[in-house]
């Protein structure tokens, strides 16, 4: 089973980059 894709979309300064490396360490998962 290949691992799971997530994107986070919102607006320039909505913390989208903090929510996707804290997703990231929460679930296992690698952030690019």
């Amino acid at each position: 089973m290949s691992a799971p894709v997530v994107t986070v979309d919102g607006p320039a300064g909505s913390g989208k980059t903090t929510l996707g490396r804290r997703l990231a360490l929460a679930l296992g998962l690698a952030f690019i």
